[in-house]
């Protein structure tokens, strides 16, 4: 099996996992998703984004050791990052904002993890720190503020 055949197939299991687990309101409500991040999901899974086939490139690199841990979350992070500046058109295209991305990549990790689909040491931590840190990656900073206060 060639490496884009293994990256292929993992992106239809994210596609097909995903497409599954948003219809069935028992899950949505497990994994407190609302109805706006409902919406995000189902207008990524039918616009045929190529962000679905990156995230899950990604994420092969980071489960490789079978497990995420809490020494992987800043490189899921970064995955984030980098997918959001890789699908720029398309997510512009999409109409859709730099947090509703952000968010819709936080919600396709919970939906891979509680699915057990990406097995996860230390859950409950590494949740939170996903958590976090899609909270950090969805501020800014008001750079005047930050300015005015160092003074040269």
């Amino acid at each position: 099996m060639t490496q884009n055949s293994v990256e292929s197939d993992l992106s239809n299991l994210i596609f097909d996992l995903i497409k599954e687990k948003i219809d069935s309101k028992e899950f949505t409500e497990k994994i407190k998703l609302n109805e706006e991040s409902i919406k995000v999901i189902n207008l990524i899974l039918k616009s045929n984004t190529t962000i679905f086939k990156d995230l899950s490139s990604h994420i092969k690199n980071v489960i490789a050791d079978k497990v995420i841990d809490v020494n992987d979350v800043p490189s899921i992070i970064l995955i984030i990052k980098d997918i959001i500046n890789v699908n720029t058109k398309q997510i512009n295209k999409l109409k859709l904002t730099r947090e509703q991305i952000i968010l819709f990549m936080k919600n396709v990790l919970l939906i891979l993890i509680e699915t057990e689909t990406i097995k996860v040491k230390d859950k409950e931590t590494v949740t939170q720190l996903i958590e976090l840190s899609v909270q950090l990656l969805s501020t800014k900073v008001n750079v005047q503020r930050v300015v005015k206060c160092f003074k040269f």
